[in-house]
């Protein structure tokens, strides 16, 4: 029997819907959290196999996020999915292990597949 392993999904509700029922479909326990205070607050308690930042919008701040829970959840990965990286951010997520993939012409389904392939 194999253990589901749990995700957190944050960032644009539009878009982590379907993500999160392609996740599922691949046998990963989805939580969808809107607000950075609950997921930071969930990872906290019930660390994740995976933090998943999709499409977040201007005023969610990932550096941040990744600066004050990184070091507590060395087992946790990092995946910052977006349309595109700052210069900046890109330094301080890349020092703190996030793995980067900004979105294109990408079907939805692809991204499933790299975040599967990478966690699994």
């Amino acid at each position: 029997m194999t253990l589901q392993k749990r995700v957190i999904l944050i960032g644009n509700y539009h878009a982590l819907a379907e993500i999160a029922v392609l996740l599922q479909k691949e046998s990963f326990k989805v939580d969808v959290i809107e607000r950075f205070d609950e997921a930071l607050a969930s990872a906290r308690k019930d660390p994740p196999k995976a933090v998943i930042f999709i499409l977040p919008t201007y005023w969610q701040n990932v550096t941040d996020f990744v600066e004050k829970i990184g070091n507590e959840l060395p087992h946790t990965e990092f995946i910052y999915v977006g349309s595109l990286v700052e210069g900046a951010d890109q330094a301080v997520l890349q020092a703190h292990n996030v793995k980067t993939f900004t979105l294109g012409p990408v079907p939805k389904e692809e991204l499933a597949r790299f975040i599967t392939k990478l966690l699994w």
